[in-house]
């Protein structure tokens, strides 16, 4: 029984590595589909103050990229 528990807890554990760093990545601004997405509804419901914000997200991802530093 123990040998199949830590078979299938290896088989999974890359799984989910992999969709916890996903999250991460999404959560802090790197997807860029869904960063779009994001804007394209602030955009159509008219929040200035949204769109404002993620201007300005973006550019202290740019300034942070140019920079050579991980935001």
């Amino acid at each position: 029984m123990i040998p199949a528990i830590l078979t299938l807890l290896a088989y999974l554990l890359p799984l989910i590595i992999q969709g916890v760093q996903a999250w991460q990545t999404q959560r802090k601004g790197g997807d860029s589909n869904a960063n779009i997405q994001t804007y394209r509804k602030r955009l159509s419901k008219n929040d200035v103050v949204g769109i404002g914000l993620l201007d300005a997200d973006q550019h202290d991802r740019v300034l942070a990229a140019l920079r050579g530093r991980k935001r």
